[in-house]
């Protein structure tokens, strides 16, 4: 004797909205396999994939944090400024720092910042740094620790434009951000608020508080002048070198590209199409 049992699917079960053919009973049961029946990957002995997509993408946003300051408008801005110290201060031997400053400060240090603190750094007296060091309002112990060396290892220009570029932005700005946020922020604690206020009081009593008159239209727009022919030459010196259109490609802006002609362009959408293909086709024949 033999049982035959039905299976009544409901309206809305999953059987009943799928195509008739796989609702027959052979085709479910194909599908039906245990867990066992499938393999288990082994245990990984190196690192885990995830970890080194994730030190990779790491390191590669290292080595772009290390190179974006290197374009044409900050190493010539930064030249620009050193050239334009006291001859008592010593350029800095480091090439570096005044890049990085400039670079972290793009949303304050416009152009016209830095031509104005190039106009407040060409009105300072020669012999500045001395009385910098020799300001009353320095303690004798930073005298002789940390301030007298500066003077020797050329960070003391470091401080005179970073100071001269707080003051321009204090200048142009009616709400300029407080000497903490340059001294943690844009200046990535190179300088403490303390050496930053002094350098400020100091700079400013020796032009005799004339920002308004150093800083004239005339005079600003000579300083900017002379930085943009400084800029235009440090892209020609970069397109005449080995790797020059690698450097220049980081001030490219890709939102001004077009395309001319799409003639080439391949419908992604076209290749993705599906397509069926016949079951007696012979790869072999080259009639098919």
């Amino acid at each position: 004797m033999s049982t035959t049992m039905t299976v009544a699917c409901l309206p809305d079960s999953p059987e009943s909205l799928s195509p008739s053919p796989s609702t027959h009973p052979a085709n479910w049961s194909s599908l039906l396999k245990p867990l066992s029946a499938f393999p288990t990957p082994p245990d990984s002995i190196e690192a885990d994939a995830w970890d080194v997509e994730i030190g990779t993408a790491s390191a590669k946003k290292v080595v772009a944090q290390t190179i974006s300051w290197q374009t044409p408008s900050i190493t010539a801005s930064a030249n620009f400024l050193v050239t334009l110290l006291p001859p008592s201060c010593k350029a800095p031997r480091s090439s570096v720092i005044i890049p990085q400053i400039l670079y972290r400060g793009q949303h304050l240090f416009t152009s016209y910042t830095i031509s104005m603190a190039g106009c407040i750094l060409d009105a300072l007296s020669s012999k500045f740094c001395h009385t910098l060091l020799q300001h009353p309002t320095i303690p004798r112990i930073r005298q002789v620790s940390y301030l007298a060396s500066a003077v020797h290892d050329g960070s003391f220009g470091e401080l005179i434009i970073a100071t001269t570029l707080l003051i321009a932005t204090k200048f142009l700005n009616d709400r300029p951000p407080h000497n903490i946020h340059f001294a943690t922020q844009v200046f990535d604690g190179a300088f403490s608020v303390d050496m930053l206020t002094i350098a400020e009081r100091v700079i400013l009593e020796d032009v005799n508080y004339r920002l308004g008159y150093l800083c004239a239209e005339g005079v600003v727009g000579e300083k900017l002048e002379r930085l943009e022919k400084c800029i235009g030459e440090e892209k020609k010196k970069l397109l005449s070198g080995p790797t020059g259109l690698e450097e220049l490609e980081l001030e490219l802006d890709f939102d001004d590209l077009e395309v001319i002609d799409d003639d080439d362009i391949v419908d992604e959408s076209r290749m993705l199409a599906p397509f069926e293909m016949d079951e007696d086709f012979d790869f072999d024949d080259d009639d098919d």
